[in-house]
């Protein structure tokens, strides 16, 4: 697995030159620019390589990016975290539950199939040389158990390493 970590250092940086590179090019054309969308951006693609072995596969219009911002943007509108879903109240527990059967772990599957076919490493490869294999629901609750905590770690380390770069 160290192998598979070294390379994550690369990936951030990559990820950084191209969100950097975006700014500025919408900047010299006089564009207003939003570096929040693209350090949102930024963070997928870091996301998609490293979980699922998809480097710097979407962009904004991409169909794949729409549906993972649509749930991200779900997610945290619902309570957005697997911690604090058994404080929600029934209303909210239930409209949760519907989202995380209907949009989340749906989306989780569809990318676990993509990592395994992906012909670079990833984290779900990893998972699967793991001794006690895991089916496809307990891998899906092992990426969604730390979909939470990955989204806001790489939220802060790109905000931090973008603008100090």
């Amino acid at each position: 697995m160290s192998s598979f970590l070294d390379g994550f250092d690369n990936i951030l940086k990559q990820e950084i030159r191209n969100c950097i590179h975006k700014i500025i090019d919408l900047a010299n054309f006089g564009r207003g620019v939003n570096p929040s969308s693209f350090v949102r951006l930024a963070v997928v693609n870091v996301m998609l390589s490293i979980t699922y072995g998809h480097p710097s596969t979407v962009f904004f219009k991409s169909a794949l990016y729409q549906k993972i911002a649509s749930v991200v943007d779900t997610y945290h509108k619902l309570g957005g975290s697997f911690e604090t879903r058994s404080f929600l109240n029934d209303t909210s527990r239930h409209d949760f539950q519907m989202f995380m059967y209907t949009k989340l772990l749906p989306l989780i599957h569809q990318l676990i199939g993509l990592a395994r076919e992906s012909k670079l490493d990833n984290l779900v490869k990893q998972l699967d040389k793991i001794e006690c294999q895991l089916d496809k629901d307990g891998m899906a609750a092992v990426i969604g158990s730390h979909f939470d905590k990955f989204n806001h770690a790489l939220n802060i380390t790109l905000h931090r390493r973008t603008f100090f770069y």
